[in-house]
């Protein structure tokens, strides 16, 4: 399943599900990527913008995937993705 637009919490916020395969075309820094404790893409990249590059380090810091695990695989996507934005020449 892909992200499609249209997947809000109550609060208006867009979120992924743990099985949804990112677009990071359509990914805002509000996106939810982990549901149970609303860590979002900018969380994830503001940690790799201050040297995190490991995901123990990434849910240390921001404590995704600590409730349900659910979000393990797309948080590890997600962070890849990070990487590859913060250093594209890597």
């Amino acid at each position: 399943m892909a992200y499609t637009k249209g997947k809000f919490k109550v609060d208006g916020r867009p979120y992924l599900n743990p099985d949804d395969k990112p677009d990071f075309d359509t990914l805002t820094e509000d996106t939810i990527i982990c549901k149970c404790i609303d860590t979002t893409y900018g969380d994830i990249l503001r940690c790799v913008s201050y040297g995190m590059t490991t995901l123990d380090e990434i849910i240390e810091e921001t404590r995704a995937v600590t409730a349900c695990q659910q979000c393990k695989r797309l948080v590890a996507e997600v962070l890849e993705h990070a990487l590859k934005v913060a250093n594209p020449f890597a």
